[in-house]
C-alpha cells in the first residue's frame, strides 16, 4: 500500500545575522522572503530602487515599529502584487499607517495581515480603501481581535468592492454570544457575484446563523469553496438540516469543509441527504467529527447515487468496519469519487475486505488512503494492487 508525504521548504533566510550588503542584494530580486530585519532602511531603500518586486514575505518578521515603511512602499510600488505581514504583532497605529499606503495603491492583489494585534479601528483603516480597490483579490485578516467596527466593515466591503475572490475571516471577534456580525457577512454573499472562497472558521453557528448560510447557498451562484470548520460549539442536527437545506438548491459551491465540527449521525445523515440532488459539489471534508456506524451508513447510501463528489475526507471518526461496509455498498455503483480519506477511522481486516472487493466494482477510485487504520500486509497489498493499475493522471 501507498503512502505519500509532503514536504514543504520554508520560506526566508535562515541565518538571520546582520548584513551590511542586504539591501544591495535584495535590488536584484523581484521577491523578499525575510525571517528577521535588523536594517529596514536598506529594505526600503532597496525597494524604492527595485523596478520589479512583486512578492513581499514578512511573516513573523518583528516588524511592529515599522509599519510606516510599508506605507511608503504601498505609495510608491508600481510592482507589488503580494504583501504577507502575518503574525508580526500589528497594533492599530501601525494598521492606520498600511491603510494610508493602501489608497493610492493599484497593484496589490494579495494582502496577509492575520494573526496580529488588529482591533477595530485598524480593521476599519485597512478595509475602508480596499472597498475602492480594483487590484486586490485575495484578503486574510484572520485571528485578529475584533469587536465591533471591524466585523461590520467586512460585510460592508463584500457587497461594494468587486474584486476580492479569497476571504480569510477565521477567528476574528471576540463575543460570539448573540452576535450577528458575523451572519451579515454570510448574508452580504446574496448581494455578492465575485467571491470566490470564504474561510469562516472558529464561528459560532447558531440557528440564525444556520439560516443565513442557507439562504446565501439558495442564491449565491459565484462562491465555490466555502470553511466552517472548527465552530465553536459544534453544528448541531437542527442547524445541520438547514444548512442541508441550502445545499440543496445551490448551484455554485465546489468544495465544503466542516471538519472539527462535532457533527453527530443524524447532522451528516442530513448533510447527505443535500447530496443526493446536488451533483455541483465535488469535494467535502467531514474530518474529526462525532459520526460513526450511522453517519457512514448514510455516507454510503449517498454515494450510491451522488454523481458529483471526487474527494471525500472522512478521517478521524469511529467509521470502524461495519461503517466501511456501508462506505463499500455505495463505492459499487459509484462512477465519479475519485479520492477517498479514511485514515485513523478504526477499520480492520474486515473492512479491508469489503473495500477491496468494492474496488473491484469501481474503477473510478484513485486513491484510498488508510494510514493508521489496523490492516494487515494482505489488505493493503490487495487494495494497492488494484489501484495500481488506475492513472492518478488522468
Amino acid at each position: 500500500f501507498f503512502f505519500f508525504f509532503f514536504f514543504q521548504a520554508e520560506d526566508g533566510i535562515r541565518d538571520v545575522e546582520r548584513s551590511r550588503g542586504l539591501g544591495d542584494v535584495y535590488k536584484r530580486q523581484d521577491q523578499f522572503s525575510l525571517k528577521s530585519f535588523y536594517r529596514m532602511g536598506d529594505i526600503r531603500d532597496a525597494f524604492v530602487k527595485n523596478k520589479k518586486l512583486a512578492k513581499l514575505k514578512l511573516k513573523n518578521s518583528a516588524i511592529i515599529e515599522n509599519a510606516g515603511i510599508f506605507s511608503e512602499m504601498l505609495k510608491l510600488s508600481k510592482s507589488l502584487a503580494i504583501l504577507n505581514l502575518a503574525s508580526n504583532g500589528i497594533t492599530d497605529d501601525g494598521s492606520k499607517l498600511i491603510g494610508k499606503g493602501l489608497k493610492g495603491n493599484k497593484t496589490l492583489k494579495a494582502l496577509d495581515v492575520s494573526n496580529n494585534y488588529i482591533s477595530d479601528d485598524g480593521m476599519k483603516s485597512i478595509i475602508t480603501p480596499l472597498k475602492r480597490n480594483k487590484a486586490l483579490i485575495d484578503l486574510n485578516i484572520s485571528n485578529n481581535p475584533m469587536e465591533n467596527e471591524g466585523v461590520q466593515a467586512i460585510p460592508e466591503l463584500l457587497e461594494v468592492n468587486k474584486s476580492i475572490a479569497t476571504l480569510d475571516c477565521t477567528r476574528i471577534i471576540l463575543v460570539y454570544s448573540n452576535d450577528r456580525k458575523l451572519e451579515r457577512i454570510i448574508e452580504s454573499l446574496e448581494r455578492n457575484n465575485t467571491l470566490k472562497q470564504l474561510r469562516l472558521k472558529n464561528a459560532e453557528i447558531t440557528n440564525s446563523f444556520a439560516v443565513s448560510i442557507a439562504s446565501s447557498l439558495m442564491v449565491n451562484r459565484s462562491l465555490m469553496k466555502l470553511d466552517l470548520g472548527k465552530s465553536i460549539s459544534g453544528i448541531k442536527f437542527v442547524e445541520a438540516k438547514i444548512i442541508s437545506n441550502g445545499l440543496m438548491a445551490n448551484k455554485g459551491l465546489v468544495i465544503l469543509k466542516l471538519n472539527y465540527s462535532y457533527l453527530d449521525d443524524k447532522s451528516v445523515k442530513a448533510i447527505c441527504e443535500a447530496l443526493v440532488v446536488n451533483y455541483r459539489l465535488s469535494e467535502l471534508s467531514l474530518v474529526r467529527n462525532k459520526f460513526c456506524v450511522k453517519g457512514a451508513e448514510a455516507i454510503g447510501e449517498m454515494l450510491k447515487v451522488n454523481r458529483g463528489l471526487t474527494y471525500l475526507k472522512l478521517c478521524r471518526n469511529k467509521i470502524m468496519d461495519e461503517g466501511a461496509k456501508f462506505i463499500s455498498e455505495g463505492l459499487r455503483s459509484n462512477d465519479k469519487l475519485e479520492r477517498l480519506n479514511l485514515v485513523r477511522c478504526d477499520i480492520t481486516d474486515k473492512g479491508a475486505a469489503a473495500l477491496s472487493e468494492a474496488l473491484k466494482d469501481n474503477k473510478t477510485l484513485k486513491m484510498l488512503e488508510l494510514l493508521y487504520d489496523r490492516i494487515s500486509w494482505k489488505f493493503e497489498k490487495a487494495i494497492a494492487e488494484e489501484l495500481s493499475t488506475r492513472n492518478l493522471d488522468d
